[in-house]
């Protein structure tokens, strides 16, 4: 399939039929528009009648998808791996209170850039900016692997999360390029589940080479592997990139003000929720000023979003006007507040309270 000047060029795979662009109503009309399939057909599956047989997906598909996988287990491991490993580093370095930070940047990070890449990828098509997240998260790797000082393993830990964003982002654009609608569901479980599986054995692999070596190859670890899968992608992940736009035409379509605000906005609500209660009283400006501000400032975004300024919106808010889009924006974010809260908090609590080993823990 080609979006936004992307074809994927494979030797045994093409996409069987342009999207279906008809506009319909209800919340079938999102699905019928990403469809690879052609209306006839989509409205066949979606009746319950007898679906067309699935094209046959070639090696280089799959090989694609290898290579996405190993990337996406990498991102994974990061969002948890460091949580059993931070008292070590905390005491290596001598972070004191800046060590929320490890994990405060990362994610941060992430969540601040992945809509922007998702632009990128529109722009400038997938396979430069594939290359680029994958190469940035294993800079930021060796960046945190060396480090020798707490602000350098932090800022290290920007630029791999940076990377790692990007890397979920654009590996289910690609995903959505090479696979039909009716095969979609079945690929995106294996990349989910890849990704599950990495963050479930992020402790564990953490604590494992926390106790038999330095914690520096907690990242190191990322070099080989993020290499190979770098490899394995410049080799399958074959596009044609459309030249007809002018590349300050293409920079034009980004929302620049948008990505601004929001980055800005979201740091300041996080450095006063990390700094409330402990090195500041709830009440005092020093947090009062950053936590209004940051709301103030994604309120802005928000409305930004809806008017004509934005020309290609960040975050389009055609995305929250189905129920079921709204739900699972709403169940994403409750999902992620229970869960990344256990993986961090509870290392440290288990080290630094009862003092357990940080295999044990």
């Amino acid at each position: 399939m080609a979006g936004d000047g992307v074809e994927i060029e494979t030797t045994k795979f093409e996409a069987p039929h342009p999207p279906v662009t008809s506009e319909t109503d209800g919340e079938n009309s999102a699905e019928m528009q990403s469809s690879s399939l052609p209306l006839s057909e989509l409205h066949l599956e979606l009746e319950g009648g007898t679906p067309p047989p699935a094209p046959k997906l070639g090696f280089q598909v799959y090989a694609i998808v290898i290579g996405l996988g190993i990337t996406n287990l990498l991102a994974a491991l990061e969002n948890t791996v460091v949580a059993i490993a931070a008292p070590v580093i905390l005491s290596d370095l001598q972070l004191g209170d800046s060590f929320i930070w490890i994990t405060n940047a990362f994610f941060l990070s992430s969540t601040a850039f992945q809509p922007l890449f998702g632009q990128f990828c529109n722009i400038f098509g997938r396979r430069y900016v594939m290359f680029t997240v994958v190469a940035t998260f294993m800079l930021g790797s060796g960046i945190c692997g060396g480090a020798s000082t707490g602000g350098m393993l932090i800022a290290g830990r920007a630029v791999q999360c940076v990377g790692s964003g990007g890397i979920v982002m654009v590996s289910s654009i690609i995903l959505s390029d090479l696979v039909p609608l009716r095969q979609r569901g079945k690929f995106s479980a294996i990349l989910m589940s890849i990704f599950g599986i990495g963050s479930a054995l992020g402790p564990f692999v953490g604590g494992a080479i926390v106790s038999s070596t330095t914690w520096r190859w907690v990242f190191y670890l990322n070099l080989p592997i993020g290499g190979a899968a770098f490899v394995l992608l410049f080799v399958f992940l074959r596009v044609n990139y459309n030249k007809e736009m002018s590349f300050w035409q293409k920079l034009k379509r980004i929302d620049l003000v948008g990505n601004s605000i929001l980055v800005a906005s979201t740091v300041s609500v996080l450095y006063a929720l990390s700094y409330a209660g402990t090195r500041y009283l709830w009440q005092s400006w020093h947090t009062l000023v950053p936590l209004l501000v940051g709301f103030l400032g994604l309120f802005i975004f928000a409305w930004l979003q809806t008017t004509s300024f934005s020309a290609e919106p960040l975050i389009p808010p055609r995305f929250f006007r189905t129920r079921t889009s709204a739900i699972l924006a709403i169940n994403t974010f409750l999902y992620s507040a229970l869960l990344y809260w256990c993986i961090f908090f509870l290392p440290v609590f288990f080290q630094g309270v009862k003092l357990y080993s940080p295999r044990r823990a």
